[in-house]
């Protein structure tokens, strides 16, 4: 059966519904919820959307009344909307949490990195309101898509350090690559990718645990070309997101298949906390008071910065004004599908 959405008494039932969902549940995802859109309903169903009993044809949005509707019954409620078409901000702005990011889906399983870039120049705010994943019910099994485990594994760093809320699909961890329909009640028994479960092992362990990735500020940074002027560093992607207590992570990736290099350069507006020698900061060598959080632009010229790769274990140091900017910026020189997780502090 169809819902004539352009029924007042069924908007309203349908508000009713979704406000009693809303007493028994933290939140709601709704299927195709772009559908509801006035234009997208009247050019579906044109003529055929007046009601057959006579009442008037309702034309306004449908999502905000029922969002109103869901929040006074519950003010936590989150309304989570599969949304395609582009329509992503137009849903955000009639009351959805969180809209899916197909958007950057398509451009990660298109396997290059300017594409992926270029998205995640959007505005932030949208940004913070999108469902970020490499896997749903819709899809197939990111293991198929992306069957070299190097390729999922910057895919998965590139997706999963970018603001919003992280989806992960049933037997993603694991390695599952056979897609099972909802309409079945089994699935074919599949043997865990110990690569792939010990890869988000790490990202869940290493990376997301992390309070500067999950609440930070997140910045894109400023990628640029070697001095040849190679196209390469267009499958480059950086973005870094701190916090107020100095912690900072940045991420750069090559996502490609070719040898890529190219200058990455950090806002100045990122605060570091300070360490008093090179060591990871496992050993403890981090300070936590507020007198050693520092934003990156207003240390000292000759000031250097600790740079510890949390995904290799493996340690840098690096002049702050490089990171800055100066003669160009950091360099980088990656192999395909290489991928880096720094964790940033500045040297005492």
């Amino acid at each position: 059966a169809q819902l004539n959405y352009g029924h007042g008494g069924l908007r309203a039932e349908m508000c009713r519904a979704l406000a009693h969902v809303a007493l028994m549940c933290d939140g709601a995802r709704c299927d195709m919820a772009m559908l509801q859109c006035p234009d997208i309903m009247a050019q579906t169903w044109a003529e055929r959307l007046g009601p057959s009993d006579g009442s008037p044809l309702v034309q306004t949005p449908f999502w905000p009344d029922a969002a109103q509707a869901a929040k006074a019954a519950n003010r936590d409620f989150v309304l989570l909307g599969e949304v395609y078409w582009g329509r992503d901000f137009e849903l955000q702005e009639s009351g959805f949490a969180f809209t899916y990011d197909k958007a950057l889906y398509d451009r990660i399983a298109g396997m290059q990195g300017d594409p992926v870039r270029l998205h995640l120049t959007a505005d932030l705010a949208f940004q913070s309101k999108c469902a970020r994943y490499l896997e749903n019910l819709d899809e197939e099994r990111v293991a198929s898509v992306l069957s070299d485990v190097k390729t999922h594994e910057a895919a998965a760093i590139l997706t999963y350090t970018c603001p919003g809320i992280r989806s992960f699909n049933d037997g993603q961890l694991h390695g599952r690559r056979k897609r099972v329909s909802l309409h079945v009640s089994c699935r074919t028994a599949e043997p865990r990718d110990p690569e792939i479960s010990v890869l988000y092992a790490k990202i869940l362990g290493m990376v997301l645990k992390r309070p500067e990735v999950r609440d930070g500020t997140w910045v894109q940074c400023q990628t640029s070309p070697s001095m040849d002027q190679n196209p390469s560093w267009m499958n480059m992607v950086a973005h870094c997101c701190w916090d107020e207590a100095g912690r900072a992570v940045m991420v750069v990736v090559n996502f490609g298949g070719d040898h890529s290099n190219g200058h990455v350069v950090l806002p100045p507006q990122v605060k570091l906390g300070t360490r008093s020698c090179p060591v990871p900061p496992t050993m403890n060598f981090t300070r936590t008071d507020d007198d050693a959080v520092k934003e990156l632009g207003a240390v000292g010229a000759d000031a250097r910065a600790v740079l510890w790769d949390v995904w290799s274990d493996t340690l840098y140091t690096r002049e702050t004004a490089e990171l800055l900017g100066q003669h160009g910026g950091m360099w980088f020189d990656m192999k395909p599908w290489q991928a880096h997780v720094f964790d940033l502090s500045l040297l005492e």
